[in-house]
């Protein structure tokens, strides 16, 4: 029980200042991981002295052996006649052991040609009475996994031979060791809950290219940690698995991943954060409290940015959203104070509760791709001057923008249907909205409590642009080797400029399309030579003075040659 006070007491100690879910990991080290088996043996075997066959007395100091293990070979002197013997030994299971005591080193090796390590207990292994010793660990090849508290809480324990191998490292197995550097081979492939946690003075990692999974807390509480870069295969990165490595500066997510909850929360040191296209999402609180964060590009593959995944990253200035990105969940970026500008990809089509509260937000614009704001999405976004809200949103949510104290003007457009309670309260600053007469007559005044008292609402008016469709020419040797785009300036020409458009194409070749929002034409590689006719229908989406028009239909053609 000595060993499960010490890591709760070091846990607890580490963790005071962070958030409450990693103090689970305290507890889970001491309980037995899930669905294993513990095998325990004898007692070490001491190796027999070359020049005599009798059997020493055991050393008085000798660990009694624990109930339920078979009795052990008694030791016996060295050479030199010491207490202790030089060499220990054991099998335990399918594997064999020994401790070199001059060397402090503890060797595995399988009894056969292949072996998985037994899994342990928290307070036993069978080289437990030298725990305080071992300074080194060698795994011989043919061991394949490492069992669950192998090698932990050894806190002398300063290096780790793993062999090629070796597919997976257990349940707390180097726990609240001393290690400074770790190399895994090339075939593991999984890290299990806990397995490197808490070794407070890991300096390096290098990880294995066959790495798939990094399991919960693995190496949570790592506080000398660096720089970390994860493998192009891993998929999954479990809850807490980097938490709080409060010196980790260089983080590189190379894979497919998906970043469980905390995963890199309160890592108040890392700088630099590259998520590679193919990330798949970013959990709740995943990069809680980074304080030192500045900038993060998310790429398109993210289909999600979790609850509070950014929140309180209190210096973050840059955030680039890549098309492709669906959901920006609640509190995403809480408290991000010097966010000063927020550009959404209309990929977005939903954005969670005070998803950007308190941020120190200047400019925001908001997807097309969303059709109700979140409920306090930019409350007390005391900064902001300038908001873009795009035809397409239908609702305004509550509070969204109450105490925008700065806010002086908003267009609502003719797509909005409704304003819920308080949306726009406290924007002290907001003398003009633009909206329609029909809004107008159906919003409560309550909606502006609060404001300037000069609030001048502008009614939208109908909207008279008209468009026309234009022929566009495209490099047929170009075409042959890949896709070429043309703008939609070289396609369409517009009665009056100072608004955006919608595009839908309704008949014309396959190996032609448009881009809803951009009404830019895509000619897919290897179309032949010719001139090709498309019909699309164009709706002015309206600005501070039109409403939104009506669909025109329109003819564009494209001629490759």
């Amino acid at each position: 029980m000595k060993l499960k006070r010490l890591l709760a007491f070091a846990v607890v100690a580490a963790m005071m200042i962070s958030m409450t879910p990693s103090l689970a990991f305290a507890e889970g080290l001491d309980q037995e991981p899930e669905e294993t088996e513990t095998v325990e043996s004898s007692e070490p075997e001491e190796k027999e002295s070359a020049k005599s066959e009798e059997k020493a007395e055991e050393p008085e100091d000798k660990e009694p052996a624990d109930d339920g293990e078979d009795e052990g070979t008694e030791a016996v002197p060295s050479e030199s006649d010491s207490v202790a013997a030089k060499e220990a030994t054991g099998t335990n299971g399918n594997i064999k052991w020994s401790y070199n005591a001059s060397k402090k080193t503890l060797t595995i090796s399988p009894k056969k040609k292949k072996a998985a390590m037994p899994n342990y207990n928290y307070d036993w292994t069978p080289w437990k009475q030298y725990k305080n010793d071992i300074t080194k660990v060698v795994i011989k090849k043919g061991i394949t996994s490492i069992g669950s508290y192998a090698f932990y809480e050894l806190p002398n324990l300063k290096s780790v031979t793993i062999p090629n191998g070796v597919k997976t490292i257990g349940f707390a197995s180097f726990a609240n060791s001393a290690l400074t550097s770790l190399k895994l081979p090339k075939s593991v492939t999984s890290i299990g809950d806990f397995a490197f946690c808490m070794c407070t003075g890991l300096k390096s990692v290098t990880l294995s290219q066959k790495l798939k999974t990094i399991s919960k807390g693995a190496f949570s509480g790592c506080g000398e940690l660096l720089s970390v870069t994860i493998p192009k295969k891993v998929t999954k990165i479990d809850t807490e698995a980097f938490y709080n490595c409060s010196k980790l500066q260089t983080l590189k997510i190379l894979g497919p991943a998906s970043i469980g909850e905390f995963a890199f929360g309160e890592n108040i040191s890392l700088k630099n954060l590259t998520l590679a296209s193919g990330v798949k999402s970013i959990g709740m609180h995943a990069f809680i409290n980074s304080t030192s964060l500045t900038s993060v590009k998310i790429p398109g593959s993210v289909s999600i940015i979790g609850h509070g995944a950014f929140s309180t990253c209190e210096n973050l200035v840059n955030v680039n959203l890549a098309s492709g990105v669906k959901c920006i969940d609640e509190k995403a970026f809480f408290q991000c104070y010097a966010l000063e500008k927020i550009v959404m990809p209309n990929s977005v089509t939903y954005i969670g509760k005070e998803a950007f509260k308190k941020s120190g937000l200047v400019s925001a614009v908001i997807s097309a791709g969303v059709t109700t704001t979140g409920e306090n999405v930019f409350e007390d976004c005391y900064k902001l001057t300038d908001v873009t809200i795009p035809y397409g949103v239908e609702t305004i949510g509550v509070k969204a923008f109450y105490g925008c104290s700065r806010l002086a003007s908003v267009t609502l457009p003719s797509s909005v249907k409704k304003i819920d309670n308080n949306a726009f309260q406290k924007c002290s600053k907001l003398v003009e909205v633009n909206m329609t007469k029909e809004l107008k007559e159906n919003t409560s005044t309550d909606v502006w409590l609060g404001g300037s008292g000069n609030l001048k609402i502008n009614e939208l008016v109908e909207n008279p642009v008209t468009v026309k469709g234009k022929t566009a020419k495209v490099n047929a040797k170009k075409v042959k080797k890949k896709a070429q785009t043309v703008s939609a300036s070289k396609l369409f020409t517009f009665s009056e400029s100072g608004q955006k458009a919608l595009f839908v194409k309704t008949s014309g070749n396959k190996k032609i399309t448009i881009n809803k929002y951009t009404g830019a034409v895509t000619v897919k590689k290897k179309l032949k030579k010719g001139t090709y006719t498309v019909k699309v229908k164009v709706m002015m989406t309206g600005n501070a003075k039109y409403k939104a028009g009506d669909w025109q239909t329109v003819t564009v053609k494209i001629k490759v040659k």
